[in-house]
C-alpha cells in the first residue's frame, strides 16, 4: 500500500482518542465552522471570493466596533509571537496570501493579472495605515484565509493546539460582525 503522508494526522487522532486533554481547540474550530457559515450566509448570501470581502463591507459601519483595535492587536502578537513579522512579507508567508499583479498585456493592451487573492496594495494598506475599516478588513481577509486553509490547504493537525488564539481571534471577529450587522435584535 503506498505511503500518502497522512500519518501525522493519524497519530493525532489516535492521540485524541486515548488522550483527549485538549478539546477546547475542537470546540473552537466548530464555533468557527458554525460562525463562517453563518457569515457568509448573512453577509454574502451564499459562497463568495476572498476579494468580495472589502467591496462588501464597505457599506456596514464596522468601524463602530468597539474592540476592533484589541482583536488587531491580538493578532498582531499572535503573529510575531509565531517569529513572523506583521509585515506584508511576513502575513504573505504566514498566511500562504497570493498577491494579484500585472504580468502583461493582452492582444488589445490591456492589463493581465496573476490568478491570486488580493493586490499588494490592499494589503499594505491593510497593514500600513492605522486605520479601523482596514484593520477588520484585514481581519475578516484572514479569517477568510483561515477557512480556505482549512479546507483546501495542507493540513497540518500538529499545529492545531498551538493555533488556538487564532481561532479565538477568527471567532470573536466573525461575531462581533455579526453582532454589528444582523444580529442587533436577536
Amino acid at each position: 500500500m503506498k505511503d500518502n503522508n497522512y500519518d501525522h494526522i493519524k497519530d493525532y487522532l489516535k492521540g485524541r482518542i486515548k488522550d483527549p486533554k485538549d478539546p477546547e481547540v475542537r470546540g473552537l474550530i466548530a464555533d468557527f465552522a458554525l460562525l463562517w457559515n453563518q457569515y457568509e450566509r448573512t453577509i454574502f448570501e451564499g459562497e463568495h471570493h476572498i476579494g468580495d470581502v472589502q467591496k462588501k463591507i464597505k457599506s456596514f459601519k464596522l468601524d463602530r466596533m468597539a474592540n476592533v483595535k484589541s482583536l488587531y492587536d491580538r493578532f498582531k502578537n499572535y503573529v510575531e509571537y509565531r517569529r513572523y513579522d506583521f509585515t506584508y512579507e511576513g502575513l504573505t508567508d504566514m498566511f500562504k496570501i497570493r498577491i494579484i499583479k500585472e504580468v502583461g498585456v493582452d492582444k488589445n493592451n490591456e492589463p493581465i493579472f496573476t490568478r491570486g487573492e488580493i493586490e499588494e496594495e490592499s494589503l499594505r494598506k491593510m497593514i500600513e495605515i492605522d486605520n479601523p475599516f482596514n484593520e477588520i478588513y484585514l481581519l475578516l481577509f484572514i479569517t477568510a484565509k483561515v477557512r480556505n486553509n482549512m479546507f483546501h490547504g495542507t493540513k497540518g493537525a500538529w499545529e492545531l493546539p498551538k493555533q488556538k488564539e487564532l481561532f479565538r481571534i477568527c471567532n470573536e471577529t466573525l461575531m462581533n460582525v455579526l453582532e454589528e450587522t444582523h444580529m442587533q435584535n436577536v
